[in-house]
């Protein structure tokens, strides 16, 4: 009596075992690289780079998909598109960290254009001074003619000068003409 418990034993063990092989099969999906569709308990190592699935038997149902390779052309694609991507944010970033400043510095588009004001009237300022220098210098050159070499070279510096504050005023006008633009656009958002 003693040998039924054990072959009951043996019996149950190999049906669990066989069972539990059941239950961890799986089957692999595969298109090969002639266009063959392709079903085996096995995945050959060199079709996996074409993709497959992997699927349980029991329920039909994919359990895991696995792209196939991508071609070195692909990849450097890939690569750009996600470097495109990864500017994009950073630049939406960027401008949501302008566009908090401004908010911050500015409760108005009327407070803009009184910056914008204060900031060109402070450049004509300077801009008046450098011409009331530089028509000195031109009475100079006049009354002391044999002076008139360095004087000229002085003038030249002074009407330089002048020209760089009028470039400066008209980036400074063109600047707070930006910031209003895009205050109103923030304004007209929310």
């Amino acid at each position: 009596m003693h040998k039924k418990p054990q072959r009951w034993g043996f019996g149950l063990a190999l049906l669990m075992l066989s069972s539990l092989a059941m239950a961890n099969s799986v089957t692999y999906h595969w298109v090969d690289a002639d266009g063959n569709t392709r079903f085996s308990d096995a995945m050959p190592g060199r079709e996996a780079v074409h993709g497959y699935r992997v699927i349980d038997p029991s329920t039909g149902r994919v359990i895991r998909e696995v792209a196939r390779a991508k071609t070195p052309e692909e990849r450097e694609q890939q690569r750009l598109a996600e470097q495109r991507l990864a500017e994009k944010e950073k630049r939406k970033q960027s401008q949501q960290k302008q566009d908090e400043m401004l908010l911050a510095l500015y409760s108005s588009v009327d407070s803009i254009i009184e910056a914008r004001d204060r900031h060109i009237a402070s450049i004509d300022a300077q801009i008046s001074r450098y011409q009331a220098a530089a028509s000195r210098m031109e009475q100079l050159i006049q009354r002391h003619p044999e002076s008139s070499q360095a004087y000229e070279r002085d003038l030249a510096n002074l009407e330089a000068h002048i020209a760089q504050l009028r470039a400066e005023r008209d980036e400074v006008a063109l600047d707070f003409h930006e910031r209003i633009e895009r205050f109103r656009e923030i304004a007209n958002s929310k």
